[in-house]
């Protein structure tokens, strides 16, 4: 753990919810599609979305944490997992940057819906990247408050 480091950076936030055009029904491989007139930010930033592909574009000379907010409408008592993928599926690891989502039902504290946060810290990165889910069960829904956060230092 470190101690009082710091550095001081401009920031960008920016915010992308998801497509919600077609049924936002979701199976173990689907990438979650942001929608990109969605978009919110406090100025002008590098990110791009393909909106047909889910893949998300950043600048290789800025640092960014990328927060997306799962939240899954299941079909049964099930669980999920979402998890971060580059543009060539592979998945990116704790070791790399990628922290998952895992969601596990337990039958002793049951809860209706769930909410949790997938985690991308990327250092200058040089591929595009995608959230997917990679287990659910099946006619779940992705909740239309799940949302992408991005924030993007100079």
């Amino acid at each position: 753990m470190s101690y009082q480091n710091y550095r001081a950076a401009t920031t960008r936030w920016i915010q992308f919810l998801p497509n919600q055009t077609t049924p936002p029904t979701i199976s173990s491989g689907s990438v979650i599609l942001w929608d990109t007139s969605t978009k919110k930010t406090t100025g002008g930033d590098s990110i791009s979305i393909n909106a047909s592909t889910g893949l998300i574009s950043f600048s290789s000379s800025h640092r960014y944490l990328v927060q997306a907010s799962i939240q899954v409408d299941r079909a049964s008592t099930g669980g999920f997992a979402f998890e971060w993928q580059d543009s060539n599926s592979a998945t990116i690891t704790p070791a790399n940057g990628g922290f998952p989502v895992k969601y596990e039902y337990d039958y002793t504290k049951p809860l209706l819906n769930s909410s949790h946060v997938a985690t991308l810290t990327l250092i200058n990165p040089s591929t595009t990247y995608k959230l997917v889910c990679t287990s659910v069960d099946v006619n779940s829904t992705l909740n239309a408050n799940t949302e992408l956060l991005i924030w993007e230092l100079y």
